[in-house]
């Protein structure tokens, strides 16, 4: 009986698994790092503009546009829009 399982040994098979998991976790960090450092934050407190550290954004829970983090101007959690520029205040 040949099933297609054994074409390939098992080594083989450990390698091209951990090369796939490695790729998809280098395009995963890239994709997160432009997120995150495209455009700002903005806090519903106090209205300043930010970038999150990749750590507080990869915690943050989201939904497509805003993010909950903590505001490093006045230190309040909020949920922060994503705007692409800073508007400007008069």
């Amino acid at each position: 009986v040949c099933v297609y399982t054994d074409v390939m040994s098992m080594p083989a098979k450990i390698l091209l698994v951990a090369i796939a998991c490695i790729i998809f976790a280098a395009g995963l960090i890239i994709a997160m790092q432009g997120e995150r450092t495209i455009g700002y934050y903005k806090c519903k407190h106090c209205g300043e503009y930010f970038t999150p550290t990749f750590a507080a954004y990869t915690k943050g829970m989201h939904t497509i546009t805003t993010r909950r983090l903590q505001c490093p101007s006045c230190g309040k959690t909020s949920w922060c829009k994503k705007v692409l520029a800073k508007e400007e205040q008069n």
